[in-house]
């Protein structure tokens, strides 16, 4: 597997990553003892870690330059949905419409009412 140059978030990763190791189990037992709250717990700490370790991949991706439409295709959504979900995730990032203003597509209120077809 190539190693890229950035990834500096992911690689730091493991080592906050105990919740992969241990919750499951945890889970497992609080289930068991019929301790849903704590099951349910558990759940919510493995799903965070989760969260933080997409969050990681998504900053080294960011981090070795990638542009929202890459990031997009990753994600499988539209370029200006992976620009509001992840640019707090970049810091100052240029805009899908900075970085591609040939894709931009213009959005005007109103324009609907202009062209009213009903009077042809």
């Amino acid at each position: 597997m190539a190693e890229t140059r950035h990834a500096l978030y992911t690689r730091e990763f493991p080592e906050q990553a105990s919740a992969f190791t241990d919750a499951p189990g945890m889970a497992g037992d609080a289930a068991a003892t019929d301790d849903y709250r704590a099951a349910l717990a558990q759940a919510g700490r493995l799903a965070l870690t989760a969260d933080h370790l997409r969050q990681a991949i998504l900053r080294d991706v960011l981090a070795d330059g990638a542009d929202w439409w890459q990031v997009a295709d990753l994600l499988g959504t539209h370029p200006q949905h992976a620009y509001e979900t992840c640019a707090h995730l970049a810091g100052h990032r240029t805009t899908p419409e900075q970085q591609r203003p040939r894709h931009a597509v213009v959005l005007t209120a109103g324009l609907a009412a202009e062209h009213d077809m009903r009077g042809q």
